[in-house]
C-alpha cells in the first residue's frame, strides 16, 4: 500500500508541473503571437521564444515519459497478488518503463512536437502573412472564416468561446460557464464533449487558456469579413 501511495504522490507532483509548463508555454506562444501582430522588426525576439518552445516541448517528453514509467509501476503494484511476499523493486521497474518511454519518442523530431506545431501555426502563420498583399484575401476569405469559425466554438454551445479553459487531460477546450453547468448536471465527472475523445472532464483539470484568449482577441481584429 505504502509503495502505491508513493507512486500516487509522485504522479500528483508531476501533474502540478505539467500545469506550470502549459501555463509557460501558452504565454510565450501567445507573447510571440503579439509580436507577430506588430510586423517586422521582432523576427530576433520571435527567434528567442520559439526556442523557448523547443525547451519546453523537450521537457514535455520528458514529463511524459516519466508519468508514463510512474503509471504502469502503480499499475504493477495494484494489481500484485496479496499472497506475494516480496516486495518488487520499483526502482528497476521505473528504469525500465522509463526507457522503453523515451526510446519511443526517440526519434521523433522535436519540431514535431505539438507544442512547436502549435507555435508555427499560431505565430508563423501570422508573421508569415502580415505584410503581404490582399490579392488573394478575397478568394481565400470564406475558407479562413470557416476553419477560424469551427476552431473558436466550444464543442457544448457550439458558439464562439466565452472565457475559454483548457483541459489538461486532452488539451480540448471549452466555454467555462457551459463546462461549468455540464458537469454540475453530470455530477462533476464526463466525458470530453469533443466528438472522437475518450478522455474524461472533471472541474480540477480545467485551467484558464490565456493564449486562446489572446487569440480570440487577434480573431476580432484580423479576421477577414463575408462579402
Amino acid at each position: 500500500m505504502a509503495s502505491v501511495q508513493t507512486v500516487t504522490g509522485l504522479l500528483s507532483s508531476i501533474d502540478k508541473q505539467r500545469l506550470l509548463l502549459d501555463s509557460g508555454c501558452a504565454a510565450t506562444v501567445d507573447v510571440a503571437t503579439d509580436l507577430a501582430d506588430l510586423g517586422g522588426g521582432h523576427e530576433a525576439q520571435i527567434e528567442k521564444l520559439e526556442d523557448c518552445t523547443q525547451a519546453y516541448a523537450k521537457l514535455d517528453r520528458e514529463v511524459d515519459a516519466l508519468k508514463t514509467a510512474l503509471e504502469k509501476i502503480r499499475k504493477d503494484v495494484a494489481t500484485r497478488p496479496a499472497n506475494l511476499d516480496a516486495v518488487p523493486d520499483l526502482p528497476y521497474l521505473f528504469d525500465q518503463y522509463y526507457q522503453k518511454a523515451t526510446q519511443k519518442v526517440a526519434g521523433v523530431d522535436i519540431h514535431d512536437h505539438p507544442r512547436c506545431v502549435e507555435f508555427r501555426q499560431k505565430v508563423r502563420g501570422t508573421a508569415d502573412s502580415a505584410g503581404t498583399g490582399g490579392q488573394n484575401q478575397d478568394a481565400d476569405a470564406d475558407l479562413i472564416v470557416s476553419q477560424v469559425e469551427k476552431s473558436m466554438n466550444c464543442p457544448i454551445t457550439q458558439q464562439p468561446f466565452v472565457d475559454p479553459v483548457l483541459n489538461q487531460r486532452c488539451k480540448h477546450n471549452y466555454s467555462k460557464k457551459a463546462i461549468l453547468e455540464h458537469l454540475k448536471q453530470k455530477r462533476g465527472r464526463v466525458r470530453c464533449p469533443v466528438l472522437g475523445c475518450v478522455e474524461t472532464v472533471t472541474e480540477d483539470v480545467l485551467e484558464p487558456d490565456h493564449a486562446l484568449q489572446g487569440q480570440l482577441r487577434r480573431q476580432k481584429k484580423t479576421l477577414p469579413t463575408r462579402k
